[in-house]
C-alpha cells in the first residue's frame, strides 16, 4: 500500500469537513499555504493541521510518545535480529495512559517478548505474554518469514460491547 501523500490526507479531511458543513458558494482549489482556498464572493482560506491535547515538548504529549514509540519498536527488532530472531513481523499498539518513560528499558523488554512468541503462530498476542508492560495495549503477530520485515505502530481502538435490546410489543 503506497503512503499518501500530505495533501491527499488534507484533501480527505476536508470532504468530511464538507460533506457535515455547508460553505460558501465558490470555487475550491486545493494548494499549500493555504492547503485550501474557497474563492467565491469572498476569497477564504482554510489550513488543515492537527491538534493536540499537550504541549508539544511535555514528554508525555502525542508528538513526544509517537517518536518514541517509532524509536522504541525499531531498535527492539533490530535487538531482536541480532540475537538471531525470525524475519517476522509484529505490530504494536501503545497505551496512551502508559508514556513510553525509559526508551532503552522498553526496547530490550519487547525484544525479549518477541523472542519469547516467535514461535507462535500468526495472530493476536494475548496481554498475559506481555502484561509486565502497561505502554502496550496489542501486539500482532504475523509469523511468515519476509525478506525485509518491518515492525509497525499501529493504533487499535476498542468500544463498549453493546447491551442486549429486547423488543417487547
Amino acid at each position: 500500500m503506497a503512503k499518501r501523500s500530505n495533501q491527499d490526507i488534507e484533501q480527505y479531511y476536508f470532504g468530511m469537513f464538507r460533506r457535515d458543513y455547508q460553505l460558501p458558494e465558490g470555487t475550491i482549489v486545493h494548494g499549500d499555504k493555504p492547503d485550501i482556498i474557497l474563492e467565491g464572493k469572498s476569497k477564504i482560506g482554510i489550513e488543515i493541521t492537527n491538534f493536540f491535547l499537550e504541549r508539544g515538548e511535555l514528554p508525555k504529549s502525542e508528538q513526544v510518545q509517537r517518536k518514541a514509540r517509532e524509536a522504541v519498536v525499531s531498535k527492539a527488532q533490530q535487538i531482536y535480529l541480532d540475537n538471531g530472531g525470525k524475519r517476522i513481523v509484529l505490530s504494536f499498539s501503545f497505551d496512551k495512559a502508559s508514556p513510553i518513560r525509559d526508551q532503552g528499558k522498553l526496547t530490550k523488554r519487547i525484544a525479549a517478548v518477541a523472542k519469547n512468541i516467535d514461535g507462535l503462530e500468526t495472530g493476536s498476542i494475548s496481554k498475559n505474554v506481555f502484561k509486565d508492560l502497561p505502554e502496550l495495549s496489542f501486539v500482532y503477530l504475523n509469523a511468515k518469514e519476509y525478506e525485509d520485515p518491518k515492525w509497525r505502530v499501529v493504533q487499535c481502538y476498542s468500544g463498549q460491547l453493546m447491551s442486549p435490546c429486547v423488543n417487547i410489543m
